[in-house]
C-alpha cells in the first residue's frame, strides 16, 4: 500500500491558475482553453465547453491516488494500452497535459486501459508519468474524452412527441410530407393527404418523426459557413407544437454526416384545451426558444443517423398499398 498517495496533491489548489488542457490520441489533438474567462474548444472555433463536465473531470483527476506499481518493461506496455504511438500505430494510449497561465505543466499523464475490479465502484486506470518507465495503477476512471460530445452540453431542445401538433417535411425535389394531430391526447401523428390506394404501413409509423425533438442531442459542431445548405440537397422541416413553439430545421447529408441548422419561434397559446397541465407546461417557452436561437447562432450541428432518421421520411417510407 502506498498510503493512498495523491498523484497531483497541488492540483486542487491551483485550478484557478489553469489556462489550457491538451488531449491527444493516435488520431487527433484536442485543446480546451480559457478565453475571456470562458472555457472553449480551440479546434471548433471556440465553441463553449460545458463547465459542469470540465469541473467533474478536474475534481476526479485531483483526487487520483496511486494504488500499485506495474511493469516498467516497455515490451509489456501494450497489455495496459500504454505502448507509444510511435511503436504501435494501433495504440490506444491517450495523453493529457494541463498548463497554467505561465505555460508550466501542472499535469502530464499518459493514460492506458481501465481496470474495473479494484474493490470500489470506480475501479482504476493504468498510467505512465513523463521520463519514467514505471507504469502505475491509479484510482478512478481517468478517461478524458477526445470528441466534442465529451466536453459540451449536447442538448439543443426537448419537446416530447405528445406536444407535437404538426410536422411538415419538404424534400429537395419538393416532395412534401405532412403529419399531424388535432389533440395532444391522440397517440400518433396522422399522415395528411394520403395518396390514393395507400394506407399507413402501421399506426405508429410516424413515431420517429414525432420523437425527433425529444431530448435532441448533437455529436459535433462546426461553423455555419463550413456546410453548404444548397436547395438541391437540403431537407427543410417545420415542427409546430401545441404550446406555441415552432422549430425550423435544415438538414443536409455530407459524407455520411447529418448536419443540421436549427432555429425556433414562439407565440403564446391561451387555449386551455390543448395546454398540458403537467410539469411540461411550466417551461418558460419564450426563454427556451431565445436560448436555442442565441446558442445556435452561427453554428451547425452533426447528429448520429438515429437522431434524425424521422426527418428523412418520404411518403413511400410511411405508406403501403391499400389492402383489398
Amino acid at each position: 500500500d502506498f498510503d493512498a498517495e495523491i498523484v497531483y496533491p497541488d492540483l486542487i489548489n491551483n485550478l484557478d491558475e489553469l489556462s489550457s488542457i491538451v488531449l491527444k490520441d493516435k488520431e487527433s489533438t484536442f485543446t480546451l482553453y480559457l478565453k475571456d474567462n470562458d472555457w472553449v474548444i480551440k479546434e471548433r472555433n471556440d465553441f463553449p465547453v460545458d463547465n459542469k463536465k470540465l469541473g467533474e473531470f478536474l475534481v476526479k483527476l485531483s483526487r487520483t491516488q496511486k494504488v500499485e506499481p506495474k511493469t516498467s518493461m516497455e515490451d509489456r506496455y501494450s497489455r495496459l494500452d500504454l505502448d507509444s504511438i510511435s511503436s504501435n500505430k494501433e495504440s490506444r494510449i491517450k495523453k493529457i497535459i494541463l498548463y497554467n497561465k505561465k505555460g508550466d505543466e501542472l499535469v502530464n499523464l499518459s493514460i492506458g486501459k481501465r481496470k474495473f475490479t479494484l474493490g470500489s465502484n470506480e475501479g482504476g486506470t493504468y498510467v505512465l508519468f513523463p521520463d519514467n518507465p514505471q507504469s502505475w495503477l491509479v484510482t478512478g476512471e481517468i478517461n478524458p474524452g477526445i470528441r466534442v460530445r465529451d466536453w459540451v452540453n449536447r442538448s439543443l431542445i426537448n419537446i416530447p412527441k405528445e406536444r407535437i401538433k404538426k410536422v411538415t417535411i419538404t424534400h429537395p425535389d419538393e416532395e412534401i410530407v405532412i403529419v399531424g394531430k388535432k389533440d395532444p391526447s391522440e397517440e400518433y401523428l396522422v399522415i395528411k393527404d394520403l395518396p390514393k390506394n395507400k394506407e399507413p404501413v402501421r399506426e405508429s409509423i410516424t413515431d420517429d418523426i414525432g420523437r425527433t425533438l425529444f431530448n435532441l442531442m448533437f455529436d459535433d459542431v462546426t461553423q455555419v459557413d463550413k456546410i453548404n445548405f444548397t436547395k438541391d440537397k437540403t431537407i427543410k422541416v417545420k415542427f409546430e407544437s401545441f404550446d406555441g413553439v415552432n422549430i425550423d430545421i435544415s438538414l443536409v447529408e455530407d459524407n455520411d454526416n447529418n448536419w443540421v441548422k436549427i432555429s425556433g419561434s414562439y407565440k403564446e397559446i391561451n387555449d386551455t384545451k390543448v395546454l398540458s397541465n403537467d410539469d411540461f407546461n411550466s417551461e418558460d417557452w419564450g426563454k427556451v426558444v431565445d436560448d436555442l436561437n442565441k446558442n445556435s447562432n452561427g453554428w451547425v450541428y452533426q447528429f448520429p443517423s438515429y437522431e434524425v432518421s424521422g426527418l428523412k421520411k418520404r411518403m413511400a417510407d410511411l405508406t403501403a398499398d391499400l389492402k383489398e
